[in-house]
């Protein structure tokens, strides 16, 4: 489970693009991820801001808590680690080790 600090929401997320949303009363329903990839790991800074990645280097990101947004990826590797603490900044990992930061949201990556 992916769940931000305060720990009352969060998401699970699997196999062909799954997302569920867990709300703060426990309910789970699905969200339309937008991808058909496997998603491997999450970060979930806030209640509302959550970035995911997965294979092929796939990442995804919601703002709002619901909606959620392709970001353009500096890799195609398989991803399995994402750390973020803001909609804006966030560190992704390779499954080769390397890792990957953008500060404008996944507008631009480099090096990290």
């Amino acid at each position: 489970m992916i769940s931000p600090p305060d720990q009352k929401a969060g998401w699970q997320v699997g196999k062909n693009g799954m997302i569920l949303r867990r709300d703060a009363d426990g309910r789970t329903h699905p969200q339309h991820s937008g991808v058909s990839t496997d998603l491997t790991a999450g970060a979930a800074p806030s209640a509302t801001v959550c970035w995911v990645v997965g294979r092929s280097g796939t990442i995804i990101r919601t703002t709002d808590g619901e909606h959620w947004d392709l970001v353009a990826s500096p890799t195609g590797d398989n991803l399995v680690r994402v750390a973020s603490d803001s909609a804006e900044h966030a560190v992704i990992t390779t499954a080769a080790g390397q890792n990957f930061a953008t500060s404008d949201g996944g507008a631009s990556w480099h090096r990290n």
